[in-house]
């Protein structure tokens, strides 16, 4: 588990809840933000697998980067994981499918009238 310091480990209320071998409730572990989201158990294998295919839509090496950064980024130290997280995301900006979808959505405003909505992929 991270540590408050951004470092891996475990530190305050997290470190309690290691040693004391209590076990949370779902909400409790939100909240501590051991886990980003609690769902109730009728839907949640189709939320599971909606999450699952959204992220599995994405570019594979953005997905990558994303993990790597999240990772290797949650072991160093805050100033070390942003300039990791930086060099990252400039190479995946400059990657050709990042440079194809910028042309698209250039192209795709250059199309549109002033009073058009433009929108991309499945946000509305």
């Amino acid at each position: 588990m991270p540590g408050q310091d951004g470092r891996a480990g475990c530190g305050g209320q997290d470190r309690s809840f290691v040693l004391s071998g209590d076990v949370l409730t779902a909400e409790q572990a939100r909240t501590a933000g051991i886990v980003e989201r609690v769902l109730p158990a009728p839907g949640f294998q189709a939320e599971a697998l909606r999450l699952a295919r959204h992220m599995a839509s994405r570019p594979a090496t953005a997905l990558a980067a994303a993990k790597r950064a999240l990772i290797e980024g949650s072991r160093l130290p805050l100033s070390e994981g942003l300039r990791l997280e930086a060099g990252l995301s400039a190479e995946r900006l400059a990657s050709p499918e990042s440079r194809a979808l910028q042309e698209a959505a250039h192209r795709r405003y250059a199309e549109a009238a002033d009073t058009d909505r433009v929108t991309f992929g499945d946000r509305r």
